[in-house]
């Protein structure tokens, strides 16, 4: 009960607090969503509201997007208005993440809702549309978005679930294309078309880079590379991965689709199967104050706990996994330094989300026969072929022949079923040095990226 009272006066807190939150004073997310206490329905027509979308229209780039952490609602000097104006064709830093865009888009429909200037208006369009140019342009052709662009180099090139920084471009983009009342200003053809077709591409890119683990579908890593669709690392102790937090965004993107095809099904069907298999049970995260004084974190046993999700899991063993900054795997929270452990979410209570909702979906969507045909038979139903090894048998190099295949995953087993090897490869031919291997027989599989698995037995002599 005292916990119970302890949560309640704590919401009724920060309920209060937000309602006290003066626009200048807000976050820019909360300006944009109307939670200040001074934004009533005729602000967004005053002159205050305008004033902050001359500001956003400042930070906007000539590449049609905008910088993140941008509190783009405060007062600027006439000599940060004629710097921002200046170094509007300099599009470095404009980004996708920490829903830079999406809060900028909604912004200015919000006033263009609420005022009668038509030129104003016209102006408010005109950027509008820019930024949705932006989101277009800045998409892969196998349907992902990086976390930047222009590209600045490094992981933020790779297509970026983290955060749900994708996911917040998609959802935008379905609400331009199905003309939703969430956005006020009209978007003609061919944007409509083009919106569409991005979305659709977003969904084949979702199910493109759903984790192959031996021959079984599971989750989404934060990042997957712009090429090979494989999980990669972003910051060093964010280590390429399978995700508790962020697949939970891709798989409920997966339910929300009408009429979905059997690729869609059979997706949310695994990653469902996933959130069940890698529950944490009888585990809860507590604060408390360690012997240095200060507020900490730790892990106790609790058999009444609700179940919890690590934030990490190994690619491989479902094994979840903490990091300090130096990028070596722990398999405990208490291995980890104080300044990680307590800065960064290693656990997550989402996979209730997608359990959830997987259960209210799967009456209406799904098909029972189907799903346990997917979950049991996932390696038979991934459509075995040859993949062509030579020479064969080999001795010192020995290559994989990927010309039909493409981008792809590769793993060498042991005849006791022992992974021995594993690399990626993005050219029609990938060469693997023999002498890696002790001399016997190994099975090689390759896993292109539309999950298919190629198989052929190799001799090492």
């Amino acid at each position: 009960m005292k916990k119970f009272i302890i949560i309640i006066i704590s919401s009724v807190f920060l309920l209060v607090s937000t309602q006290a939150a003066t626009v200048l004073t807000a976050d820019w997310d909360d300006v944009v969503y109307g939670k200040c206490s001074d934004q009533n329905t005729a602000w967004w027509s005053s002159a205050e509201a305008i004033r902050i979308a001359e500001n956003v229209l400042l930070y906007q780039k000539q590449c049609g997007g905008w910088p993140k952490n941008i509190n783009m609602q405060m007062l600027l000097t006439q000599q940060q208005k004629d710097s921002l104006l200046a170094t509007q064709t300099n599009n470095a830093g404009a980004t996708i993440d920490n829903e830079a865009v999406k809060l900028e888009l909604k912004y200015l429909s919000k006033v263009y809702a609420a005022i009668a200037d038509n030129v104003l208006k016209q102006t408010y369009k005109t950027a509008f549309l820019n930024g949705i140019d932006y989101l277009l342009e800045a998409q892969y052709k196998n349907g992902g978005w990086p976390q930047f662009y222009p590209y600045r180099g490094g992981y933020s090139d790779h297509i970026t679930y983290n955060d749900n920084a994708m996911l917040n471009v998609m959802n935008t983009l379905r609400a331009i294309y199905s003309q939703s009342s969430e956005y006020s200003i009209p978007v003609e053809e061919p944007r409509l078309s083009q919106a569409k077709t991005a979305f659709d591409k977003g969904i084949e890119c979702i199910l493109n880079t759903q984790y192959v683990q031996n021959g079984k579908l599971t989750a989404w890593c934060a990042q997957h590379h712009y090429q090979t669709l494989q999980p990669v690392m972003a910051r060093s102790y964010e280590l390429a991965s399978l995700s508790g937090y962020e697949s939970k965004a891709i798989a409920e993107m997966l339910m929300s689709i009408e009429n979905p095809s059997f690729e869609i099904r059979r997706a949310i069907y695994a990653a469902a199967s996933w959130y069940k298999e890698v529950a944490l049970e009888g585990i809860r995260l507590e604060s408390f104050i360690n012997a240095d004084g200060l507020s900490d974190k730790r892990v106790v046993q609790d058999p009444a706990a609700p179940d919890l999700w690590a934030r990490f899991y190994t690619l491989d063993t479902n094994t979840p996994f903490f990091c300090d900054r130096d990028g070596i795997i722990k398999y405990s929270l208490a291995e980890i330094g104080y300044e990680r452990r307590t800065g960064y979410s290693w656990y997550t209570n989402v996979g209730f989300s997608v359990i959830t909702n997987y259960e209210s979906w799967f009456p209406v969507n799904g098909d029972a026969f189907e799903r346990d045909a997917v979950l049991s038979k996932q390696k038979e139903n991934t459509a075995l072929k040859t993949v062509l090894c030579y020479p064969n048998p080999a001795q010192r190099v020995f290559s994989i022949d990927l010309k039909k295949i493409g981008s792809a995953k590769i793993e060498i087993y042991n005849l006791t079923g022992k992974l021995v090897y594993t690399d990626y490869a993005v050219k029609d031919t990938h060469t693997v040095i023999s002498h890696q291997l002790t001399q016997g027989t190994y099975i090689v599989k390759v896993f292109d990226i539309q999950h298919n698995l190629y198989s052929q037995k190799l001799i090492i002599q």
